[in-house]
């Protein structure tokens, strides 16, 4: 993965998003931050998957 860029430009993207959305208020942590959360998980695994599936 180390020379993925876009893999590592998520990776940045979601080191610099957590802590923000840790912050917001209580009442929107749960689901917006959730969901926030993973939205960003999940791109990171489709760009592993189709790093994968490019090189099958």
């Amino acid at each position: 993965m180390e020379n993925l860029k876009v893999y590592q430009k998520m990776y940045d993207f979601a080191i610099y998003v957590f802590p923000i959305v840790d912050r917001f208020p209580r009442q929107e942590k749960f689901a917006l931050c959730t969901n926030i959360k993973n939205a960003i998980l999940d791109v990171a695994r489709l760009i592993i998957k189709a790093n994968i599936d490019n090189l099958c």
